[in-house]
């Protein structure tokens, strides 16, 4: 659990973490130099709850090397990252580590997603289930996670801690909660819990709904206001990847098809050109989401690029 600034749902997510029907575990928490009280609610789950280890980095690192602290703190042959805004169902580790024990091969079980908001109360069900990502090619597990995905919560399933180890975790850019499902993609098959065991919370205040913030969330504390192309970066990321993780030439001549499908998919050709003019001239993009945020609009560009990231 990363957290950074999450003392208003944080308890409820420790909280449904603890009740979980499957109960040999270990709730790693890094803190990323929180100043609203996190840490206080942290230390006390901690001292009254062996499973619950608190790290506190001492200094911001990002959003982005948060997540991938608490992967190099875990101890455990499966992880699972998860919001300190979110819940879970209390069989949510159960289903999922039987789904992973019925199938060997696979290294990541996701489940449907329960939507909910500020108060717990349900919005909707999300199926979230990638076409293809059980699949034994790797180039259909990647067209899936590339083209059929239109949200990331996949990763916010259980993985098998070494294939994880694997990928490059998450990366200092906008959308490299994709580049880490494709990188799992090539990896191995993920298998998908048909129940909507995972309770992902909307609110005002949640990196992601505010495209400004998330981006900036993103950046590692080193590099706060580095210029990274982030799609341009993803593109290159999943061709490392394919080159990386898929030893057959052939396969890997296969993998190339959807990444050049993603690539003149509309409006993905509009939004790589967009990235070009934002490494250009970041001042002009800023006045962009100013102007769009004033008006309340929501045009191609920020729909869009909420769908591939």
């Amino acid at each position: 659990m990363p957290v950074r600034n999450g003392a208003r749902y944080i308890a409820a997510a420790i909280e449904s973490i603890l009740a979980q029907t499957f109960t040999d575990f270990e709730l790693v928490i890094a803190d990323d130099d929180s100043s609203d009280g996190t840490a206080e609610i942290c230390r006390a789950y901690a001292a009254k709850d062996a499973r619950v280890r608190f790290h506190e980095n001492g200094r911001k690192l990002g959003l982005a090397e948060n997540h991938n602290r608490v992967v190099e703190l875990a101890r455990g042959r499966f992880f699972h990252w998860t919001g300190a805004d979110d819940a879970h169902d209390p069989r949510f580790l159960e289903c999922c580590l039987a789904a992973l024990e019925e199938t060997p091969d696979a290294i990541l079980a996701y489940t449907a997603i329960r939507v909910i908001d500020e108060e717990g109360r349900e919005l909707g069900i999300r199926e979230n289930r990638i076409l293809g990502s059980d699949d034994a090619a790797p180039a259909r597990r990647l067209a899936g996670a590339l083209l059929d995905c239109p949200w990331c919560s996949a990763m916010y399933g259980l993985f098998r801690l070494d294939a994880l180890r694997r990928t490059s975790l998450m990366l200092p850019f906008h959308g490299s909660d994709r580049t880490l499902l494709v990188e799992a993609a090539l990896a191995g098959r993920f298998v998908h819990v048909p129940e909507p065991l995972f309770l992902n919370r909307e609110h005002a205040e949640r990196y992601t709904a505010n495209a400004e913030r998330w981006h900036t969330a993103l950046q590692s504390a080193s590099r706060p206001k580095a210029r990274s192309l982030p799609l341009w970066r993803g593109v290159a990321s999943w061709l490392g990847a394919v080159a990386r993780l898929v030893p057959v030439p052939r396969d890997r001549l296969l993998c190339m098809a959807p990444i050049v499908h993603w690539l003149v998919r509309w409006p993905n050709p509009l939004l790589l050109a967009w990235d070009v003019l934002a490494w250009l001239s970041p001042g002009l993009v800023a006045r962009f989401w100013s102007w769009k945020r004033r008006r309340r609009l929501v045009g191609v560009l920020g729909r869009h690029r909420r769908s591939v990231s």
